[in-house]
């Protein structure tokens, strides 16, 4: 489809907070992709498969979120990505460039929006 792999886009992995999903935790990886788009591997705990099994246990993965960015393109955020114990885990993240004005949202400028069902007076 067209996509290129992007060398040092930052990749940042912090643990899952179900009880506060809009409160970032600490950082337990920051690290930057390759010239191939990879991160380096990295090893995130999750809990014993069989614990989940027992009455009462332990849900059977870890949540993450992961976030991803490149100058010139559209951050990417992954919430409450699973973990499970022995699966290797790969995250695609397909980056989106940003608009020609290099800005993330519609709007000119000087802040004035265009609406279709307007004719703005140029």
């Amino acid at each position: 489809l067209g996509a290129i792999p992007l060398p040092n886009a930052s990749v940042t992995v912090r643990k899952y907070n179900p009880d506060e999903p809009d409160t970032p935790d600490a950082v337990l990886y920051s690290v930057t992709t390759d010239r191939d788009g990879n991160s380096p591997r990295m090893s995130l705990p999750a809990p014993m498969m069989q614990k989940s099994f027992e009455p009462g246990g332990l849900s059977a993965y870890a949540p993450y979120n992961i976030s991803v960015a490149y100058d010139g393109y559209y951050n990417q955020f992954y919430s409450n990505v699973p973990i499970f114990t022995g699966i290797t885990a790969i995250q695609q993240a397909d980056l989106v460039p940003l608009p020609a004005n290099g800005r993330q949202d519609s709007r000119t400028p000087d802040g004035q929006k265009f609406y279709e069902s307007q004719n703005p007076e140029l």
